[in-house]
């Protein structure tokens, strides 16, 4: 599923080998992202569950701003 992030880029530190590492958060989410100079695989389920909550939310104040705004 697409989320209004994923052309978000993030940069975090291998937890392998601490390399820092810039990706976007949708290349991320696919799951097969490894480490480009150790070639550990992040694990992307908590990110993927984080995004999807994120979205839902999203989505749901949009609803409620356009209920009080009578759209």
């Amino acid at each position: 599923m697409n989320t209004m992030f994923d052309g978000e880029t993030t940069e975090f530190d291998c937890p392998n080998c601490g390399q820092k590492i810039t990706a976007t958060v949708g290349r991320l989410k696919r799951g097969d992202y490894s480490c480009p100079n150790c070639g550990a695989v992040a694990d992307t389920k908590e990110l993927n569950r984080t995004l999807d909550q994120a979205d839902r939310d999203a989505a749901e104040a949009e609803r409620k701003i356009k209920k009080i705004l009578g759209g």
